[in-house]
């Protein structure tokens, strides 16, 4: 008697064709973690707004106005466009990061963009932030 033509082949040479020593835990079959894609850890980005001069403000004191979630990134762009598409008015403003416990200057809006200057972001807890001062144009006539 011979086998129907659709059976499937032989196995030649192999002991068992299910179960085995293995138990389906042979090598590529778990997943690694270096299979799953690349995950961005996700930092606070928290936004005060003054008309004072950033010399005389106390981050300790301060009250952030709002807050976003953000990817955590080395340079300011990606930042300051996300912080764009959700509060227009930081156009009309001059930026300053806090670095360092001081407030350091990144001009206004789109010379912020163009320079895409390094910035560190600090830790609170287990979380990255990222402190974004934005100084409203009444306090740099002020000045003059």
């Amino acid at each position: 008697m011979t086998s129907p033509p659709d059976s499937p082949p032989r196995a030649f040479g192999a002991s068992r064709t299910v179960g085995g020593i293995l138990r389906g835990k042979a090598l590529g079959n778990t997943p690694n973690l270096s299979d799953y894609p690349e995950m961005d850890p996700q930092g606070k980005v928290r936004v005060y707004t003054s008309n004072a001069d950033p010399a005389e403000m106390d981050l300790i004191e301060m009250k952030s106005s709002f807050s976003m979630n953000h990817p955590v990134v080395s340079n300011a762009a990606p930042v300051l466009q996300a912080l764009d598409g959700r509060y227009s008015p930081i156009r009309r403003n001059r930026i300053f990061i806090m670095d360092d416990d001081h407030w350091s200057p990144m001009g206004r809006f789109e010379n912020a963009i163009s320079f895409n200057d390094s910035i560190s972001w600090s830790r609170e807890g287990n979380n990255q932030v990222l402190h974004l001062l934005l100084v409203n144009f009444i306090y740099i006539l002020k000045s003059f």
